[in-house]
């Protein structure tokens, strides 16, 4: 028994019992008694002592589970931005074969309008070296 179990069970013995009559004057049933309630006592204040360990231990474990709690919150944030990032990636790649479609698209039609071209310079060439040979003496 430590100090501190003594020392309460020494003041509930005598404030129950008035001071005139001392433990040690009362009858055998009563001292019985008495010494089963100091017992009772005592195993009651180790019981509430392992409970106040027990309650410091899931303090602790609450504490961790906070920082868990933290850290997973921090973790979904980061997963949330790159989810978003990852949208944005997207829709600029939407974007950009978009843009490729229409350079394909147009260079397409690029290519016929320069064939055009230049059988239309092509045929002014001919027409004037035919007006030139004509006009020489050649055709």
């Amino acid at each position: 028994m430590n100090s501190l179990t003594e020392y309460n069970t020494y003041n509930l013995l005598y404030r129950a019992v008035p001071m005139s009559f001392p433990h040690t004057l009362l009858p055998e049933p009563h001292a019985d008694l008495l010494t089963m309630v100091a017992t009772k006592m005592d195993l009651f204040h180790q019981d509430l002592i392992a409970m106040q360990a027990t309650q410091e231990k899931m303090a602790d474990a609450i504490g961790k589970l906070a920082v868990i709690e933290e850290r997973q919150s921090t973790t979904i944030d980061a997963v949330n931005r790159s989810f978003k990032a990852i949208e944005r990636l997207e829709d600029e790649k939407k974007e950009l074969e978009t843009r490729v479609r229409i350079l394909e698209n147009e260079n397409i039609t690029n290519t016929k309008t320069s064939k055009w071209i230049e059988s239309g310079v092509i045929g002014a060439v001919v027409l004037l070296a035919l007006y030139v040979a004509k006009k020489t003496g050649l055709g």
